[in-house]
């Protein structure tokens, strides 16, 4: 009962959380992340929800709180572009610049990857398992895999920013 509670809130409360998540993190599905992320939180750990009021004050907390996690975290890392596979393509041409690019990838994935980030990048990117697949083999919600395989890419972006490769 009280997690329904919390979900009928959520449901009501949708757009108003996605404007205020919207406006910390300047992106529409930035913000569909965080209010993914905040709802995650609170559903999971089942906190004790007495009234609407009471959901609502949770989940505009919660809402914030991922949305400047997310933000920060962006701003450290900077931003995966949606044209990577493109973009290292074209700017990767010729021996010298494919093999830098190799290592590149190489030295993200195995020493700046933990070992989750690290299974999913390898079963996604090079052996092309879905997203689903991975999840069921990691006994992980996709949300989870999608989340943590969007860290290992910016991850990995930053390793391309440094060799000038991008």
């Amino acid at each position: 009962m009280k997690q329904d509670l919390l979900t009928r809130t959520y449901l009501d409360l949708r757009e108003r959380l996605r404007g205020s998540a919207a406006r910390i993190l300047g992106s529409g599905s930035a913000a569909d992340d965080a209010l993914q992320e905040a709802f995650y939180r609170l559903w999971r750990r089942r906190y004790p929800v007495k009234s609407s009021s009471e959901a609502e004050a949770l989940l505009q907390t919660a809402v914030r709180h991922a949305a400047v996690s997310q933000w920060r975290h962006e701003r450290k890392t900077g931003a995966f572009p949606e044209n990577f596979r493109e973009t290292v393509a074209e700017d990767s041409s010729g021996p010298e610049g494919k093999e830098r690019m190799l290592l590149a990838v190489r030295e993200a994935v195995e020493h700046r990857l933990n070992e989750v980030q690290r299974y999913i990048v390898r079963r996604k990117e090079f052996a092309s398992v879905s997203l689903e697949e991975i999840a069921r083999e990691l006994d992980m919600e996709p949300a989870a895999v999608r989340m943590n395989l969007s860290r290992a890419r910016k991850v990995i972006l930053e390793i391309y920013q440094s060799y000038g490769e991008i």
